[in-house]
């Protein structure tokens, strides 16, 4: 999620927590009667081990924190809902492919018909530091799980998430393959107040004999526990 801001940000942030603590640590130590250190090395040893205590538990806050299971719900209230967006859980969807127009070039079509869109489970895992995607569909024919994820923002507003994924098929039809990759990007949207992620993918899918896919993806996302954004 840090993606959303950069790594010179996120260490930014840390030097701040960091130095608010470090200095806390100082003022408190003194409003608790404990006297500066004479001398020069005393002082700045003093200082020193003040800034390693800002350090330690700057890191315990913000990385553990944001490696923690508590990390969704402080993405739910204010006043980091309007700074990362919502992701973690699971979404439900569809899968629209263009295999319809592509299986007209088989001698003989696999299927009678055109395809309905297929329904699938994305689930996702976001924290500060990293964002995993496992996507299964409800027949239970294919899963898929992150091979690279990185998160942005579209025209430097909407979020948007781009990944590579590898798909296991364990009965694959005759016209498909056991595996395959493909890659997606998904923009977050807020359609009748429904977070929605919504994108073209498309995969290596039995691309040797010309058969590799392309569609649409969308996902809205289930309800699920909600913080107070007051």
């Amino acid at each position: 999620m840090y993606q959303l801001f950069g790594a010179a940000k996120l260490a930014t942030w840390f030097t701040s927590l960091s130095s608010v603590i470090a200095i806390l640590t100082m003022v408190i130590g003194l409003a608790s009667g404990r006297t500066v250190p004479g001398g020069t090395v005393a002082v700045g040893w003093w200082v020193w081990t003040s800034l390693g205590t800002g350090a330690t538990l700057g890191g315990l806050i913000l990385f553990g924190l944001g490696s923690s299971g508590l990390f969704p719900w402080l993405c739910r209230c204010r006043p980091l809902c309007g700074v990362f967006p919502d992701l973690d859980g699971t979404w439900k969807g569809t899968l629209e492919s263009n295999w319809p127009q592509v299986s007209t070039r088989l001698p003989r079509a696999p299927l009678d018909g055109p395809l309905q869109p297929v329904a699938v489970t994305l689930r996702i895992k976001a924290r500060l530091l990293s964002i995993h995607l496992t996507l299964e569909t409800e027949t239970r024919y294919s899963d898929s799980e992150t091979v690279l994820v990185g998160i942005g923002k579209s025209g430097g507003e909407t979020p948007s998430l781009t990944y590579v994924y590898r798909s296991r098929v364990p009965g694959p039809l005759p016209t498909d393959t056991q595996s395959h990759h493909g890659a997606a990007r998904l923009e977050l949207r807020d359609e009748d107040g429904v977070p929605t992620l919504r994108g073209n993918y498309w995969t290596d899918r039995n691309w040797e004999r010309g058969f590799n896919t392309a569609g649409m993806a969308v996902f809205r996302k289930e309800k699920s526990f909600s913080m107070s954004r007051v």
